[in-house]
């Protein structure tokens, strides 16, 4: 067995060993239990860099086509920074077919988490479902938490919907609030701020103490479809 190639510089602006194909093919090619092995104390393990297409490319027939791993708290395992002027991508994710483009996955923090200055933290897009579905087996599907609202929905239709399809108890829209009103309806035109329709009740409501409804006051401690009536004062 012959000794390995080995190459020396001890001038920075040359490599120890260039390999170097002007016919098209590669310029070094490497084969072993790692194909080619990259380390530095302080700089870029390894370096690709193209000007029409990928710097660096990895494929596996079985595997991850890029594996990375980071040993600090505050280090990611994979980071992608774009500084094109013009706005660009960090990270692309696509699936060719029915998979996921991209996937987060923690034990105990956040899966995925999105941050920006001034515009949306985490923004999502479909033709022809929803453009973020959020799920949760023992909590909220989606929580949304805002000095003005929490939850802030638009449309030229419906802004919000609530759908239950449990039955005795089970509430499609559900409002609280520790000092405020729990739900309010508000209408700029000739619409009622909130309507109710219902096959027994179409409105129901339930006050321990005073209420303001039609310009009156009004006072009851039981459930109006329960028969108590309300009183005007």
């Amino acid at each position: 067995m012959g000794a390995p190639l080995s190459g020396l510089s001890t001038d920075a602006s040359l490599p120890g060993v260039r390999g170097q194909n002007t016919a098209g093919g590669d310029g070094v090619f490497g084969k072993g239990r790692r194909g080619v092995v990259g380390d530095s104390a302080e700089f870029q393990g390894v370096f690709g860099s193209s000007r029409d297409n990928a710097g660096v490319v990895g494929e596996s027939t079985t595997f991850h086509g890029g594996f990375f791993v980071a040993h600090t708290a505050n280090n990611a395992g994979v980071f992608s920074h774009n500084d094109a002027l013009a706005g660009g991508f960090g990270v692309i994710g696509v699936s060719d077919h029915s998979g996921v483009g991209v996937q987060g996955e923690s034990t105990s923090g956040s899966g995925v988490a999105g941050k920006s200055e001034t515009f949306q933290g985490v923004s999502g897009f479909s033709t022809e479902n929803a453009g973020v579905l959020g799920e949760s087996t023992n909590f909220r599907g989606v929580e949304g938490r805002g000095p003005d609202s929490g939850v802030f929905g638009f449309s030229d239709n419906r802004g919000v919907v609530g759908e239950s399809t449990g039955g005795g108890d089970s509430v499609g829209v559900f409002g609280h609030a520790t000092l405020g009103r729990g739900v309010l309806g508000v209408s700029d035109g000739s619409f009622a701020g909130v309507e109710g329709r219902g096959g027994l009740t179409a409105i129901r409501g339930t006050a321990t103490s005073e209420v303001r409804s039609a310009g009156h006051w009004w006072r009851c401690s039981h459930h109006r479809s329960a028969g108590q009536r309300w009183r005007r004062f």
